[in-house]
């Protein structure tokens, strides 16, 4: 019976590394009671480890897994270590965080290139919670009484409520660690206190977010062959317009300009290039996707993150500040979901205007209105799929690619880069992310980080 239990589990989870991985180690105590051979948490560990990774060998890289892994790891060692030393409610509180996050530290400094602060405290609050919610949740299943299927979305929101409270937080970066780090080590041996103060001084200004820029500024962020573009406004508002291929990618790109909440997330179609990084977008409010087509990943991973869902249409528009963002296209439904993109022209009162195709094609580029953008995204990546007399056509005083470096594609083509003629070009793959201040038409200038 447990194992069907497990069966049923693992299937209702979607089958996460981290689900698989605790299931395994259940299904082996099980096992292993059932036949009068009880084994310890240590074997049952290192037997699911190889066990998964002999199925699947690709789990050695999925970040899930390896941070599940070492989150157990942890645990354990600190139950060894501190359980007996430390009071009962203390350790239940406290002492399986703190361990678990000591262990998945390295992890989450070589994949994101931080560390959140409050999780210990977090988990706290939450661990119960998603106990109970677990719980409420399968018996509404089996039931189908209304009063619990509401009870656990409850616990569910609070769940949700903590964990975007608790992204907003600073986070710690590699230096910022480091520098605590040495503050604890010279404070244990009590040498050099004034160094220590320092070092601790130090980590704590790291961690202090920098002051948003007096202008709004847009960002291309450099991940890999896809699209991700940042806009900021000094109000605070941020939006991201797809999130490339890779969640780690995007993660690591938004840490460096220090991103902590998107509203909107604006997905303009649902190639994997532009939405596969959807797990790495931290807390957002309100998820944007084209009103003529259907995206159930998108939707469904909106709704998990209890983001609103807004399906937009031409002139759908939001006004921050100086900033205006208003939706272009598409003009109908499309066979081509590339033409399907929702375009937007971000513009800035008496500055430049940008426009960000998406993917579109020669087919839906026809159906655009009169655009006279300053600044363009070139749209697919510079592919040759674009209407060359329409791209050249734009009288335009900067040209962005977004596109990978040495991408089996060719992107992006010759063609293009000679249908935008001796316009100035800033390329990702070339100069990284690619930095544009919003000021005015005249000065627009392009930093490669």
């Amino acid at each position: 019976i447990g194992l069907v239990g497990l069966v049923l589990f693992v299937a209702i989870t979607r089958a996460e590394p981290s689900v698989v991985r605790a299931s395994t180690m259940a299904a082996l105590v099980l096992i292993g009671r059932a036949t009068a051979m009880p084994i310890d948490g240590w074997a049952a560990l290192g037997g699911a480890v190889v066990l998964l990774l002999a199925l699947d060998g690709s789990l050695v890289g999925d970040i899930g897994f390896q941070l599940s892994v070492a989150a157990t790891i942890g645990v354990m060692a600190g139950m060894r270590l501190f359980r007996n030393r430390t009071p009962r409610w203390l350790w239940a509180a406290l002492g399986a965080s703190i361990s678990a996050q000591a262990a998945v530290t390295p992890l989450l400094l070589a994949h994101f290139g931080t560390m959140p602060l409050v999780s210990p405290l977090a988990n706290v609050v939450t661990a119960p919670l998603v106990t109970a919610a677990t719980a409420v949740g399968m018996s509404a299943v089996v039931t189908g009484l209304p009063a619990l299927s509401m009870l656990a979305e409850w616990l569910a929101g609070i769940v949700l409520a903590v964990s975007h409270l608790g992204a907003a937080w600073p986070q710690l970066g590699l230096a910022g660690v480091a520098l605590v780090a040495a503050a604890a080590g010279l404070a244990m041996t009590r040498a050099r206190p004034l160094v220590a103060a320092v070092c601790a001084a130090l980590a704590v200004a790291l961690i202090v977010p920098l002051p948003p820029p007096r202008l709004p500024t847009m960002t291309v962020l450099d991940v890999g062959q896809g699209d991700a573009v940042l806009v900021t406004e000094p109000g605070g508002f941020t939006v991201l317009v797809d999130t490339g291929p890779d969640p780690v990618v995007l993660r690591r790109a938004l840490n460096r300009h220090r991103v902590r909440r998107i509203d909107p997330l604006v997905v303009t179609h649902g190639d994997v290039d532009h939405v596969g990084g959807l797990e790495g977008a931290p807390s957002v409010e309100t998820v944007w996707v084209p009103g003529h087509t259907e995206l159930l990943d998108v939707e469904a991973w909106a709704t998990q993150m209890g983001a609103r869902l807004r399906r937009v249409e031409i002139g759908a528009t939001v006004i921050a500040g100086e900033l205006r963002i208003e939706v272009m296209g598409p003009a109908r439904r499309y066979a081509s979901d590339n033409d399907g993109s929702v375009v937007i022209q971000l513009s800035v009162v008496d500055g430049p205007t940008v426009l960000l195709a998406g993917d579109v094609e020669r087919v839906a580029q026809r159906d655009l209105p009169l655009l006279d953008p300053d600044v363009v995204l070139v749209p697919h990546h510079g592919a040759a799929t674009s209407d060359m007399a329409w791209l050249s056509g734009l009288d335009i005083g900067l040209a962005l690619i977004s596109a990978g470096r040495d991408n089996p594609y060719g992107h992006p083509a010759a063609v293009t880069l000679e249908a935008i003629g001796d316009v100035p070009v800033c390329r990702t793959d070339l100069h990284g992310d690619l930095v544009v201040l919003l000021a005015t038409p005249s000065a627009l200038p392009c930093d490669g980080d």
